[in-house]
């Protein structure tokens, strides 16, 4: 029985070194780190006190029986506490990518979630595996399982798994953000919601349009909000039987009416066509203006403003 009390001792002895050793740590950092926090919170005192056993069993010769017991014992303690870890790590590398990627719009919520929950399944996939395998099991065939299962199940789920890396794809390339203004063949909205399955955009007229996400990236999007300025052509019928000076001086008369618009831009303005009764003037100019309500007010008061110009040069 000595050498047996003699194991306990030493395994306790190496099991107060490490904990004493994390208390001084902790003490020493007082403003511990996230991560710090995190592997303090996922680190269990049972075992540690398991895998200090594993070096004391060195240190004694015991039969062989209790020698492979113990040391079953120590390789699960030390695998579980290794997985328990590993979960601290995923969520503090989720948090810290929340973080610095919030003012930029990253990965919503759901996204998030689902990244946690699939990074923790695959750390303790991994730590199962090394578990079996480091306890003399045969995974060859386990991991050939799984693959067959894994095919399986994506064949199963071949649509939510299209949608999914989509909606993954749309948060990495950014081709459209939350709150950016799109069109999609006919449609045109505003992006309200970008989920695992589908994105959701409300139309100009208030209803809500729910595309595919599969879908949303084969078709052509427009994204009105990456536009610096848009550009818009207008065009005024002048009767023939206006006065040339006049009708010359139109183009100068708008430019001149241009400058005096902030966020607008004048590009030409110039006789395109003319019929028997009327020339057909073409002008051309650029808004500054990333919202389609903005954009809509100011060509509202551009419209206005040319309406009472021509009436000013009696061209109605």
């Amino acid at each position: 029985m000595e050498p047996t009390f003699s194991l306990l001792g030493s395994a306790i002895l190496i099991f107060c070194v490490i904990f004493f050793g994390l208390l001084i740590l902790k003490t020493v950092l007082k403003k511990r780190s996230r991560l710090f926090y995190l592997l303090e919170q996922k680190s269990y005192l049972i075992f540690f006190f398991f895998i200090a056993l594993g070096p004391a069993l060195k240190v004694f010769d015991f039969s062989e029986r209790i020698e492979y017991f113990t040391s079953e014992i120590f390789i699960i303690a030390l695998m579980l506490q290794i997985g328990f870890w590993g979960h601290a790590l995923v969520i503090y590398g989720v948090e810290t990518y929340e973080l610095a990627t919030k003012k930029d719009q990253g990965f919503p919520p759901s996204h998030l979630h689902l990244i946690r929950l699939t990074l923790r399944t695959l750390v303790w996939i991994l730590v199962l595996l090394f578990l079996l395998d480091n306890l003399n099991f045969d995974i060859a065939a386990l991991i050939a399982g799984l693959g067959i299962g894994g095919i399986a199940i994506a064949l199963a789920v071949q649509g939510i798994l299209s949608d999914l890396l989509s909606s993954v794809s749309i948060l990495l390339d950014k081709p459209f953000r939350l709150g950016h203004t799109i069109q999609v063949d006919a449609f045109i909205g505003v992006v309200e919601k970008i989920g695992i399955k589908t994105t959701h955009v409300r139309s100009l007229d208030g209803e809500l349009i729910i595309f595919s996400n599969s879908d949303l990236l084969k078709s052509r999007i427009r994204n009105f909000e990456e536009m610096k300025e848009r550009r818009v052509v207008s065009k005024v019928k002048v009767p023939l039987k206006a006065d040339d000076q006049i009708a010359t001086a139109l183009p100068d008369a708008i430019k001149q009416l241009f400058s005096t618009i902030p966020k607008a831009r004048f590009k030409q303005a110039s006789v395109k066509e003319f019929t028997k009764d009327d020339y057909l003037y073409e002008i051309t100019y650029y808004i500054e203006s990333k919202k389609d309500d903005s954009f809509r007010k100011l060509q509202h008061e551009i419209n206005l403003k040319l309406s009472h110009l021509m009436k000013e040069m009696k061209l109605f």
